[in-house]
């Protein structure tokens, strides 16, 4: 099984800032497809759209994508009428139908509320069953940590809390939206979830959450089974966790934000111990925070998505502010210890900006990073967006080891894509894996006809 990227490892938290995106490389004809193009074996000229998971179009969008052990495609997000959907489809890009209904899976009301639903990160475990985090409205239409448990046909396992379904409320206290933004699974079976919680002091707390695999709250973590940490920049700002990852000596690596002060906006990681206590060896307070100006900005930088390299290096996703309020995709590389990887960029620190072309109004401008991975070639991936002549557009970027962008991949090392749903609107790529084949899975969605109206989408790319 590949692991799941999107803040998305990305799926993700929702958009704490502008994304914004043109055209892609067509498949070539003559039968040899270049590094960077659409599989031309995928769904449409590679590309699958969804528009009415929940029944009635419109507003479809996925979140998270990963695969499962026999290659099959899955991603998560939400429905019209705003229900949790699970959808999964053959390596040929048509849904699964012995999955669900008709190759989906709907849930609604979760916590027990008539409103929102949804699916951020989607993770597949040893024993093939899927789980999505997210959250859902209770019947006080305040929102609930979430996690869903489906069997491999699509229903609800019931042998997971209450009839595949774990739902948690304040967390950090204040009785008041908490949100699940990524989910992992450590060696043990264990399921952590990465998000946030609101406090009784009136700002936002980074949470993880760890279940037994029976869906009860582990008391060896923390005691309670629930790690919660505010003001990592030091102020009393909103603390986010946007996405998780279990390295390789079973460590608890997240990534996301904290606001130093109202202004000012740092990307975080945290390390954990297995037991829930924070990782001193890691920069001695198991915390980085970087609040830099990573390129003529003041103001902001978040991390979105977060994975180790086969070295052990820390790899960061994100953005950050530039000139005139816009902002940048933003790619942070870290060594094991917590400090920044010189070898990386520019002090540990790659930036990407106007990948679509769409800068020529500099505040206009806004490319953004929201899951990474890395290929078998050590070769690392970001999925985002990137603002185009009339809107964004979804991008990828392909790096090399030492952060220049991999010339052999798309147009200079990134490719974009708009209008895959048929419209000028928006499209954004919010989760991304590598398949069996080294093929490229990016999961996200496009605007069908410029009114927000969107449709769920999966690209595929060749490598």
């Amino acid at each position: 099984m590949l692991a799941s990227c999107g803040g998305g490892s990305g799926g993700g938290a929702p958009d704490n800032g502008a994304e914004e995106g043109a055209t892609d490389n067509e498949p070539d004809k003559s039968g040899i497809a270049p590094s960077g193009s659409l599989d031309p074996d995928f769904g449409t000229n590679g590309i699958v759209v969804n528009n009415n998971a929940a029944g009635r179009n419109p507003d479809n969008k996925g979140y998270a994508i990963t695969t499962d052990a026999t290659g099959r495609i899955l991603v998560t997000g939400y429905g019209y009428s705003d229900d949790m959907v699970i959808w999964r489809y053959n390596t040929d890009g048509t849904l699964d139908a012995s999955f669900g209904t008709d190759g989906m899976a709907v849930h609604d009301n979760a916590a027990g509320g008539e409103g929102y639903d949804e699916g951020h990160a989607i993770t597949v475990d040893s024993s093939g069953k899927i789980l999505v985090t997210g959250y859902s409205e209770n019947a006080n239409g305040i929102p609930d940590m979430v996690i869903w448990r489906y069997n491999d046909n699509g229903a609800p396992d019931a042998r997971f809390g209450n009839v595949g379904v774990v739902a948690h409320d304040s967390a950090a206290g204040g009785s008041y939206h908490d949100y699940g933004y990524d989910i992992a699974i450590d060696s043990k079976g264990r399921i952590l979830v990465a998000g946030t919680s609101y406090s009784n002091a009136g700002n936002y707390d980074m949470v993880i959450w760890r279940y037994n695999p029976n869906g009860t709250l582990d008391t060896t973590f923390d005691n309670d089974g629930i790690v919660i940490n505010d003001n990592a920049a030091g102020g009393n700002g909103n603390d986010y966790g946007n996405s998780i990852h279990i390295d390789s000596k079973g460590r608890i690596l997240i990534t996301g934000s904290s606001q130093n002060d109202y202004d000012n906006q740092g990307m975080v990681i945290w390390r954990y111990n297995p037991d829930g206590t924070l990782d001193t060896s890691f920069n001695s307070s198991g915390m980085v925070v970087y609040d830099n100006n990573t390129v003529t900005g003041t103001r902001n930088n978040s991390g979105y998505s977060i994975t180790t390299d086969n070295l052990g290096r820390i790899l960061v996703a994100g953005t950050s502010s530039s000139a005139y309020g816009a902002s940048d995709m933003a790619l942070w590389r870290y060594n094991p210890d917590g400090s920044p990887d010189t070898t990386f960029g520019t002090d540990g620190v790659v930036i990407h900006a106007d990948a679509a072309g769409g800068g020529s109004v500099p505040s206009a401008s806004h490319d953004g990073g929201r899951a990474v991975t890395t290929d078998s070639s050590g070769r690392i991936l970001v999925a985002g967006y990137s603002t185009g002549s009339n809107d964004r557009d979804m991008a990828i970027w392909r790096y090399n080891d030492n952060g220049t962008l991999d010339e052999s991949f798309g147009t200079n090392g990134f490719v974009i894509h708009n209008n895959a749903a048929g419209g000028n609107g928006r499209d954004s790529g919010r989760g991304i894996a590598i398949d069996s084949s080294g093929r490229i899975l990016v999961a996200g969605y496009s605007d069908e006809d410029n009114l927000y109206h969107y449709n769920m989408v999966i690209w595929r790319y060749m490598p």
